[in-house]
């Protein structure tokens, strides 16, 4: 299921640039128009950035499934001379009433809060 993000975010790039080129080598368009496309372009990687970062295995920050079987934690504690906020990392598998797992491992980020 993997395969369609990084398909989908890649016919994405490859259609903004061949705009891009379109636009800026071959019209005589104006430069406002030319220069709306180069944003447009670098909006689309920005885009690109954050579709990619929840594919290639960044811990999401998302809502966690409401069953799970734990499978690792790393919590990173607040640092108090950076004042860095800490973080708990989940690696979870869901899993259905029966305890059967559903889905491929995940990693998900909480924030580390002192109750």
């Amino acid at each position: 299921m993997m395969e369609l993000p990084i398909a989908g975010a890649i016919a994405l790039f490859l259609a903004l640039v061949v705009l891009l080129l379109s636009l800026n080598l071959t019209s005589l368009w104006k430069w406002w128009i030319k220069a709306g496309a180069i944003v447009l372009t670098l909006s689309g990687i920005v885009v690109l950035y954050f579709v990619f970062t929840g594919v290639i295995g960044w811990a999401s920050t998302g809502a966690m499934p409401e069953r799970f079987s734990l499978l690792a934690t790393r919590i990173v504690e607040p640092d108090k001379m950076t004042g860095a906020p800490g973080h708990i990392y989940l690696w979870i598998e869901e899993v259905d009433d029966r305890q059967i797992v559903i889905g491929p491992p995940r990693a998900f980020e909480v924030p580390y809060q002192v109750e």
